[in-house]
């Protein structure tokens, strides 16, 4: 690459990075880069909500609270029918249900980051619950 004269020269006066910089400036970029790597290890544990348990409701009335520490099924009498629910492996899921579309099987688990199950035409909602408290509000995901 051809670099005309006055490109040198301004080159030249200019110098290199680490003479623009002195020790404070070093010191500076230096405890910003270890701090930025410090919240990104850090932040993501304190941020999370984790769920310990679900509660299931048949239309407005709460029918239990359960763990997903522990592996059960639970069969949930809804207008249309039974609506079974498995927990297992931290996770929560409808696995067989009386409604014609079965949206509510598809609707995939809910589990520790929370969530919710619904099967509308047998009035059946799952949702989490029991959140262990870290001191915020709301987290948008």
């Amino acid at each position: 690459m051809v670099m005309s004269i006055k490109a040198r020269r301004w080159a030249a006066r200019l110098g290199t990075v680490k003479d623009l910089m002195v020790a404070g400036d070093i010191i500076t970029v230096i405890l910003m880069i270890v701090l930025s790597g410090v919240l990104f290890v850090a932040m993501p544990a304190f941020l999370q909500n984790r769920v310990t348990g679900i509660e299931i409701k048949r239309g407005t009335v709460e029918l239990g609270r359960f763990s997903l520490e522990s592996d059960r099924t639970l069969d949930v009498e809804g207008p249309l029918g039974k609506t079974v629910v498995r927990i297992s492996k931290g996770q929560a899921f409808i696995i067989e249900s009386p409604c014609s579309n079965k949206y509510c099987i598809n609707m995939g688990h809910i589990g520790a980051s929370g969530g919710v199950l619904v099967c509308v035409p047998n009035e059946i909602i799952i949702s989490s619950g029991q959140n262990n408290d870290n001191g915020l509000d709301a987290i948008s995901r």
